[in-house]
């Protein structure tokens, strides 16, 4: 059987304004599964991510959006909030 964790931010319940453009905003991401997570995690737009690629010379292999899975409590159609990325 397949178990899945519960992801929940600040901006997940609306309790946090989310603005993407301000660079480093910290965020508690809480896994809530067996284990029950809680880790800072930070916001830089994807301008800052392809400036500091092209700043110390890295060259990007892939990049993939994840959408919303059916079974995420929280499912947004309207964008794709995980970005997963390979770099070299």
């Amino acid at each position: 059987m397949i178990s899945y964790s519960v992801i929940i931010i600040p901006h997940t319940p609306s309790e946090k304004l989310f603005d993407y453009s301000l660079e480093g905003d910290s965020f508690d991401v809480v896994i809530k599964n067996e284990a029950h997570s809680i880790f800072t995690d930070y916001h830089y737009s994807l301008t800052f991510f392809f400036k500091k690629l092209r700043e110390h010379n890295l060259k990007l292999i892939d990049f993939k959006e994840l959408c919303d899975e059916e079974y995420n409590l929280t499912i947004n159609k309207r964008f794709s909030p995980y970005i997963l990325t390979t770099i070299k």
